[in-house]
């Protein structure tokens, strides 16, 4: 008669005993996999594969009550495929895996593929492996296309897609779809069917080039592609950032007491401007012929006799003489000038980047589905406006000071004329307002740009899709 207790202790052997030969099965056809690409010489897929079948070997060895005789098989199995796998690990160099964990909350929005594979896309990436089990319904092969077209579009030099998902009939005619499309961009798409597998992992690879197959980059290309990707992060980041900065900057100084109108009549300078009117050159030089004429005595004195013989001839341009001495700018209007010239500059820079960016990003030359594109020229047409205009801000507060010269110059010829004095009082008024009126237009530029590129920043950076028409 068999007792409860006894009939207890024979269930748990037997379910000791199905586990542990779960785990040597499925370590079987894992370890021959194993095997198989070591000789193939493909060492660190090898290498992966053993691993995962020691795993599962310790895993059976691991159980309670295991037969002793057993134990000491799986001892020499794993010892065995230990030892191969550490030889191939001394062969092949350490795979370094970028791993950045992400949290997303429920609800949360905002985290699409272009967040988080962006960074991955650069000319270098020639090769993506992709561990997902469960590409099998149609909007996750959908989702599938659209990871795809991130690397497609930013990826210019990736050649080969490897997936491993499990079978389902439906998703297959799509992926066969999709693989026609990715041939037509020289991209090649490899589906492999694995049903042991349940997690998801993404590699990307780069491969070296043969010289003998396709010319190698030189140092300045190299450098090239490093100047791009680098003005490229600028110019979003001067978009998204600096330009509401400068937004703000000017505005202040509209706003501000050092640009504002009541300080106009304080901005213009007196209107004799150091220099003498004709009654007081007169009257000066009637002054300076009685003295040089009489001595100290109040006598008139004899008059010299020049030989003209003697006179040396003068070489040279004349120059004009102020009895006031030197003729100052408006220094009042100069600080304005030295304020506003450097916010200028710095803006004449920062749309200059811009603009390069917007260059970058539009695609070759096809036809048709070019929406995009003639966003990228809209986009493109108003940024050289904009560049164009700032550099002519600052031609024009260079010519102010040269034509304000002109005036001085015309005022000390023509003493007797009154209108020279009044042009000048009028043209330092009106640069007074091309400030003001410079800092507004900067203002309000800066105010569109934003505006314009951040609505259609997805079309800017993205403006054609890809081919994903073929997929229906």
């Amino acid at each position: 008669m068999i007792t409860g207790e006894k009939f207890c202790r024979g269930n748990k052997w037997k379910l000791i005993g199905l586990v542990m030969q779960s785990f040597i099965d499925k370590s079987k056809p894992i370890l021959q996999k194993a095997v198989a690409l070591d000789r193939d010489n493909k060492k660190h897929e090898a290498v992966e594969n053993y691993t995962e079948g020691i795993t599962l070997l310790l895993s059976a060895m691991s159980c309670d009550d295991t037969v002793e005789s057993t134990k000491e098989v799986l001892r020499e199995k794993i010892s065995k495929y230990l030892a191969r796998a550490e030889v191939l690990k001394g062969q092949t160099k350490p795979e370094i895996l970028s791993v950045q964990q992400i949290h997303i909350m429920h609800n949360d929005t905002g985290f699409g593929y272009e967040r988080i594979f962006r960074r991955c896309a650069d000319n270098v990436l020639t090769e993506i492996n992709v561990r997902d089990a469960y590409i099998m319904q149609p909007y996750q092969v959908l989702n599938f296309v659209r990871f795809c077209e991130l690397f497609v579009l930013h990826a210019p030099n990736l050649r080969t897609i490897r997936l491993w998902t499990h079978y389902n009939a439906k998703a297959e005619g799509l992926l066969q779809q999709l693989k026609g499309s990715l041939a037509c961009r020289n991209i090649e798409l490899d589906v492999c069917y694995d049903e042991d597998f349940h997690d998801r992992e993404i590699r990307q690879a780069v491969c070296c080039m043969m010289l003998s197959e396709k010319k190698q980059k030189s140092a300045a290309v190299c450098a090239l592609d490093a100047y791009k990707t680098n003005l490229m992060k600028q110019a979003e980041k001067i978009v998204l950032e600096e330009f509401p900065k400068k937004v703000l900057e000017f505005n202040n100084l509209l706003e501000g007491e050092q640009f504002s109108y009541e300080r106009l009549p304080e901005l213009l300078p007196n209107i004799d401007l150091g220099i003498p009117y004709a009654e007081q050159l007169i009257e000066y030089a009637n002054d300076r012929n009685s003295t040089e004429h009489e001595n100290d005595d109040g006598v008139l004195k004899k008059k010299r006799r020049i030989d003209h013989a003697n006179i040396q001839p003068l070489h040279g341009t004349s120059v004009y003489g102020f009895i006031n001495g030197t003729v100052k700018c408006n220094e009042k209007l100069a600080s304005l000038t030295d304020v506003t010239r450097p916010l200028l500059r710095d803006s004449v820079e920062a749309v200059n980047k811009v603009k390069m960016w917007i260059l970058f990003l539009i695609p070759r030359i096809e036809d048709g589905n070019n929406f995009g594109v003639s966003i990228q020229e809209e986009a493109l047409n108003e940024v050289r406006t904009v560049e164009g205009e700032a550099a002519s801000f600052l031609d024009q507060m260079s010519r102010y000071f040269v034509s304000r010269a002109r005036l001085v110059t015309k005022v000390a010829k023509y003493p007797h004329v009154e209108d020279y004095r009044r042009a000048i009082l009028d043209m330092d008024e009106k640069q007074f307002i091309n400030i003001r009126l410079v800092l507004t237009e900067m203002r309000n530029h800066f105010a569109t740009l934003h505006d314009m590129i951040t609505k259609n920043l997805e079309k800017i950076k993205t403006p054609r899709s890809n081919n994903t028409e073929h997929m229906y």
